[in-house]
């Protein structure tokens, strides 16, 4: 089965995103900032991944397994941008080869 790893699994963009690979039968881990929603992906059978864009050690284990990655995260209060690039830098060096890595657009752009 294919793995997925997904910034902003419980945001607008991200969460139609990881419960669309769930419901194609892709295995879908999710990060997630708070307790709460880890346990509403639970309930979806998306795998917690409980972290922050801004510790990417706390999320770089789960999204290493992946075989495909996906950007959907935006935090507007901790410098967009800057946040978002360390990110995206973060799951381009951790990719596997023939990793997929899909970047969704927000609103902040």
């Amino acid at each position: 089965m294919n793995k997925v790893f997904v910034t902003g699994a419980t945001g607008y963009i991200g969460s139609s995103v990881a419960q669309a690979f769930r419901n194609a039968g892709y295995e879908v881990w999710g990060l997630t900032r708070s307790e709460a929603k880890a346990s509403q992906l639970a309930q979806q059978e998306i795998h917690p991944v409980l972290g922050s864009m801004q510790e990417p050690e706390s999320y770089a284990n789960a999204a290493s397994q992946a075989d495909v990655l996906v950007q959907a995260a935006v935090d507007y209060q901790n410098g967009t941008a800057e946040l978002d690039s360390l990110t995206v830098n973060t799951l381009l060096s951790i990719a596997k080869p023939g990793t997929v890595l899909l970047y969704t657009s927000g609103v902040w752009v």
